[in-house]
């Protein structure tokens, strides 16, 4: 009988050992998930903080190295000097003549219509691209715009909106957890499952190459687009440019169906647009003979 009573109370006992390591475990894995939605909540917050200049300027570069792996670098230090004056005459006279490490200006040796600029200043133009236009102004306006890019925040933005979206999708999975865990009171919510989560919403290598696949495939949106036009105009006025030249580059543009034409909007609706607020700017500018001259030397044509 004293044998039953003593089977009996140990089986009693180890039930409720059993019992009771169930419940801390499922306690444990609440706290975890909890802190997992913590931890996402504050990355949402970050997802909305601006990058400092000088992270901006690195991401960018990284970026760069991307484009440049695909395009190879035009070796010729004329021109390269020659469009890299153009940029500095616009930008000086824009609302952001400095930024973190300046402006760079890199021509890409193919026959391709591309152009890219990824934040922190750097420029790329292909010499394809630059084959297309006919003067110093037309070639400014080419310049214009991917300047727009950088001085509008296109790229920062687009990271901003990733981060933030792979937060909420974390904090998502992570209730998710918690809701499996509190339902079931079973546990089986492992730390390697958190680390999973977690690590959705890291990595800057991989928006660097978000951004760089956005940039040579898809391109930014149309929207985007347009205010980039639309911003370039008056880069080009406030540099003493014709801000009309960005049609010039723009009717080029029509003839051809690679290139610019991948990534950015029809140039018929972009000029559409340019020519609408064109209509509204009361400009006039003048020097265009020097600087065609100049073109012409430079470009040799």
């Amino acid at each position: 009988m004293r044998k039953i009573t003593a089977i009996l109370a140990t089986a009693c006992l180890t039930f409720m050992c059993t019992s009771c390591l169930s419940t801390l475990f499922t306690v444990m894995n609440i706290v975890d998930a909890g802190q997992a939605i913590s931890d996402a909540s504050k990355s949402i917050k970050k997802a909305n903080e601006d990058l400092t200049p000088e992270r901006q300027y690195y991401l960018g570069r990284t970026t760069a190295a991307q484009i440049i792996s695909n395009y190879p670098i035009y070796e010729n230090k004329e021109l390269t000097d020659y469009v890299n004056k153009i940029c500095g005459a616009i930008t000086i006279c824009s609302d952001q003549p400095y930024i973190y490490n300046g402006y760079n200006v890199s021509i890409l040796n193919t026959a391709e219509l591309t152009g890219f600029a990824t934040m922190g200043g750097h420029i790329f133009i292909s010499r394809g691209l630059i084959a297309t236009v006919n003067s110093e102004d037309a070639l400014a306006a080419v310049i214009a715009h991917e300047i727009s890019h950088i001085q509008l925040a296109h790229s920062l933005k687009m990271i901003q909106k990733a981060r933030k979206n792979a937060a909420l999708a974390s904090t998502a999975k992570a209730a998710s957890k918690v809701s499996s865990v509190a339902s079931s009171f079973g546990g089986g919510y492992s730390s390697s499952d958190m680390g999973e989560v977690i690590d959705v919403i890291s990595g800057m290598t991989q928006l660097s190459a978000m951004i760089s696949d956005t940039l040579m495939e898809t391109g930014y949106s149309k929207q985007t687009e347009y205010e980039a036009d639309a911003y370039a105009l008056d880069l080009l006025y406030n540099a003493g440019y014709d801000p009309s030249a960005i049609l010039e580059s723009l009717e080029a543009l029509k003839k051809y169906n690679t290139g610019y034409s991948k990534t950015h909007p029809k140039a018929k609706t972009r000029i559409s647009k340019v020519n609408k607020k064109l209509k509204k700017m009361n400009y006039s500018v003048g020097g265009r003979e020097v600087r065609d001259e100049r073109f012409r030397k430079t470009v040799k044509r």
